[in-house]
């Protein structure tokens, strides 16, 4: 009788075991929401001010850019597909202009390596701006790749993104012409 009493409690043991896996699981898929990912800096908000060395050894003031342009900060990794993709769409329509009006800063933490191999790779005429300590990427609190980050001459965001969800050319224009950002009086790139 005690067979058959430990066999029948294995057995609602497991039975409830797999009750309990199957509600989660439907939890999970059904009930919970992925959190979106929202930007620290809303439109309106002051964007931190930094300064960057670009592989080069060029130095880039944001503060400096927005006299003349907007500009466009793109924090990737060159790991991520849909960063890839992005920044080969902005440097192909910026290659095309004669006069841009804005400018594209990509900012990475990455190694100085893998950023030169990067570029070379994309053939890249952007600026790549090498964040070697993480600090600017820690003031904008990037936590997924790829963010961006547009802001008006006057200091201040005019969009921001995180993640993939369709930052392109057509949108950045339509956001600089209703921003009335300045983007209309040009600048060179």
């Amino acid at each position: 009788m005690s067979r058959k009493l430990n066999r029948f409690f294995l057995i609602i043991i497991w039975g409830l075991l797999l009750i309990g896996l199957i509600a989660f699981q439907v939890d999970m898929i059904f009930l919970s929401q992925p959190a979106k990912e929202e930007p620290a800096f809303k439109k309106g908000d002051i964007a931190p001010d930094f300064v960057l060395l670009s592989l080069e050894g060029k130095k880039y003031q944001l503060a400096e850019l927005l006299k003349s342009a907007p500009v466009v900060l793109v924090f990737f990794s060159s790991l991520n597909a849909p960063s890839r993709i992005e920044i080969g769409e902005l440097d192909d329509y910026i290659k095309k202009q004669k006069e841009p009006s804005f400018y594209v800063v990509l900012i990475s933490d990455q190694s100085k390596n893998e950023l030169i191999q990067f570029k070379n790779e994309l053939n890249l005429s952007l600026p790549v701006l090498y964040d070697q300590k993480g600090k600017v990427m820690s003031e904008y609190k990037i936590r997924v790749l790829p963010a961006n980050f547009l802001i008006g001459r006057d200091g201040r965001v005019i969009y921001g993104q995180y993640g993939s969800e369709g930052f392109n050319i057509y949108r950045l224009q339509a956001l600089l012409s209703y921003s009335g950002s300045g983007a209309e009086e040009g600048g060179k790139r």
